[in-house]
């Protein structure tokens, strides 16, 4: 009878730990689920779904080392994170760029360095839509990292998209706010020292013709349309006629300088992506037109009234260089 007992005893025993053995194994399969959903959750907080010019794309939501390509002017007034940027000493964004701590990736003209992007081990690259958009360019940077395309031409509409991905909504805002405030303030300062309705043209020279920007051209565009107040002059008009209504421009003889009816004249020369050897040849070329007889017989130089200014940040758009072009206006037009 004790046996029997004893048999019923370590049978009941056995039953307790099996039934101890299963609750834990149910224990350990419900965390273990828990975490794997907890950690898809997570694995899904960690990327976001951009759209850009040229798609849409999965980038990282918290990226760091960000390569930017032609849109650094952008970056660097979102205080935004930047490991390398293309420039090169001469540039408008070259010491802003060192003393940021960006990693500067020499380069003169709009071709990329792709040994030099991959050895940055992005996890992000942005660039400038227009040439990235051609000859594959686009599909080759993706191959490094995630990448973003924009527009640098619609600034304001870009650095807002910018400032989606890093959380810079509130200093988008403001950047463009600001924007627009130094451009009605100097538009007040310059009506109020020339007066109303002066006109104004846009153009850049080379030994052979010249280039003349019209008033629908991003880099330009600030100039005209009494953004500033100042309007186009009759031979800006004349020619746009002539053109598609989106024209950048058009290129016009040396012969055509003394038909240039503007009140004032800006002019540039050579590329805002030039190295300084280039620069500097664009510039001598433009000083040695200056001599010729075509160019004196212009009416604002007659006037003293034309006014060099750098293609480093004119040829170019972002809030950095608007500001520039802005200072260079009220400084000829009010100093």
């Amino acid at each position: 009878m004790k046996k029997i007992k004893s048999l019923y005893f370590l049978f009941g025993v056995l039953l307790f730990v099996l039934a101890l053995v299963g609750c834990s194994g149910e224990t350990e399969t419900e965390a273990s689920s828990d975490s794997n959903s907890d950690n898809g959750k997570n694995e899904e907080a960690e990327t976001q779904l951009v759209e850009h010019e040229l798609g849409e794309t999965e980038i990282p939501k918290d990226a760091e080392r960000v390569v930017v390509l032609g849109l650094e002017d952008m970056m660097l007034s979102l205080e935004a994170p930047i490991q390398a940027a293309t420039s090169t000493k001469g540039q408008y964004l070259y010491d802003e760029l060192i003393d940021y701590g960006a990693e500067v990736i020499e380069t003169a003209g709009a071709s990329y360095n792709f040994e030099a992007i991959l050895a940055q081990d992005p996890d992000l690259i942005l660039v400038n839509a227009a040439p990235a958009g051609a000859d594959g360019l686009y599909d080759k940077l993706t191959d490094i990292a995630p990448t973003l395309a924009l527009d640098r031409e619609d600034w304001e509409t870009s650095i807002q998209k910018i400032a989606n991905v890093f959380g810079k909504e509130d200093k988008a805002d403001q950047v463009i706010s600001n924007f627009h405030t130094e451009l009605e303030e100097a538009k007040e300062k310059i009506i109020a020292e020339v007066g109303e309705g002066k006109t104004v043209a846009f153009i850049r020279p080379t030994p052979k013709d010249a280039q003349i920007l019209f008033p629908g051209f991003s880099y330009t565009r600030l100039l005209y349309e009494n953004n500033l107040g100042l309007e186009s002059g009759d031979l800006v008009k004349e020619l746009q006629e002539q053109e598609e209504e989106d024209a950048w421009g058009m290129v016009m003889s040396l012969e055509k300088l003394p038909y240039l009816e503007a009140d004032y004249v800006f002019v540039t020369a050579g590329s805002s992506l030039a190295n300084e050897e280039d620069t500097e040849k664009a510039l001598l070329m433009l000083e040695e037109l200056k001599e010729d007889s075509l160019w004196q017989s212009i009416p604002a130089a007659k006037n003293d009234n034309i006014f060099t200014v750098s293609s480093r940040h004119w040829m170019l758009n972002g809030p950095i260089a608007e500001s520039r072009k802005i200072e260079d206006v009220l400084n000829a037009l009010t100093n």
